[in-house]
């Protein structure tokens, strides 16, 4: 499945210029996607006439080409941080770096600064709204618990640095063969942060916690104990792709769906009514929405036949849009990341 991500502005610190002149962009261009490939991160902008044009790329650092985790803050300049890899299976050596674009007329690529602090062996990393935290999952395993993860936070500074200020270990009250493995991290906001878990069973489930040390683990339950859920009881799962201060964009399913009704759904929820404000984007008959992100700026999201990974297909609803649009450009196979 491909991880899908939004931006706004590009990002640079040191760059070398191809001399190759940009695509203008459509008119009204607002979002701009990131695309991680083989190779590295292609960065592409989109608007109106949802078209991606390509724009730029991000350097990978010697020997990592592989993007295990992409991140981008919520500023009109925004900073972009990325955790590098050897491989993506089993990565070793993980590496992270951040980039800081600047708008560009020309193919550039740009050069990051390495993120010190980061744990040698960190599986995901997210950076707040407002780009001065980051939390990352750090795999702490003990000779009961080879699989034990904590969520950990940290001020993240101009030149690259991050100085733990907080750990939440997932222990709660469970015995450990209930203990669920966190998997997946994000902000909403720059104060409070969502968490995906994988459970023993294999299920997953999501928890809201705020960046403090907590002897009881995650400060509180799961999404669907936080009125999550729609009234008719048809969608049953929510997966948070993007959240805000203010409002979580999640991924509805209903894996027990009848032939041709939707699946799943994009729905935006005002995270302290827990209200549905709007349904984003339903699949069409036979397919099914698998990934998206986004927020002010767009939405963009992936559908595909029935959840097999197969013709995927993607989408970008842009403010005031009824619905999306299919979004032309983009490489085959890339996977995606995006601002909040």
């Amino acid at each position: 499945m491909r991880l899908v991500a939004s931006i706004a502005l590009i990002i640079a610190m040191s760059a070398c210029s191809s001399g190759k002149s940009v695509s203008p962009p459509g008119p009204g261009a607002t979002v701009l996607v990131t695309a991680a490939l083989a190779s590295g991160v292609d960065l592409y902008r989109a608007g109106t006439d949802h078209q991606a044009n390509k724009v730029g790329s991000l350097q990978p650092p010697a020997f990592a080409p592989h993007a295990l985790s992409i991140t981008i803050s919520a500023a009109d300049n925004p900073v972009i941080c990325v955790v590098w890899a050897e491989r993506r299976e089993d990565p070793q050596l993980p590496q992270g770096s951040c980039y800081r674009p600047v708008p560009t007329t020309q193919l550039r690529t740009f050069g990051g600064t390495p993120i010190n602090g980061l744990p040698a062996d960190v599986t995901a990393i997210s950076i707040s709204e407002d780009g001065r935290r980051l939390a990352w999952l750090d795999p702490q395993p003990t000779a009961g618990r080879p699989e034990k993860v904590d969520v950990v936070t940290g001020r993240f500074g101009p030149d690259g640095s991050v100085t733990e200020t907080a750990r939440v270990t997932p222990e709660g009250n469970r015995p450990s063969a209930q203990r669920p493995k966190a998997r997946e991290v994000l902000w909403a906001g720059s104060t409070t942060l969502v968490v995906t878990a994988v459970n023993p069973d294999g299920s997953a489930d999501e928890y809201i916690t705020k960046p403090q040390s907590s002897p009881e683990g995650w400060l509180a339950g799961r999404s669907k104990n936080l009125g999550f859920v729609d009234p008719d009881l048809v969608w049953e799962d929510q997966i948070t792709v993007s959240a805000t201060d203010r409002t979580a964009l999640l991924l509805e399913l209903a894996p027990f769906a009848a032939n041709g009704s939707p699946r799943s759904r994009l729905v935006s929820v005002d995270r302290t009514t827990s209200r549905v404000l709007e349904i984003v984007a339903v699949a069409e008959p036979g397919r099914q929405v698998t990934l998206a992100t986004g927020g002010v700026r767009g939405v963009v999201f992936d559908t595909d036949v029935d959840g097999e990974d197969t013709d995927v297909k993607t989408y970008l609803r842009l403010p005031g849009e009824k619905s999306g649009r299919l979004l032309k450009g983009l490489p085959l196979g890339a996977r995606i990341a995006a601002q909040p």
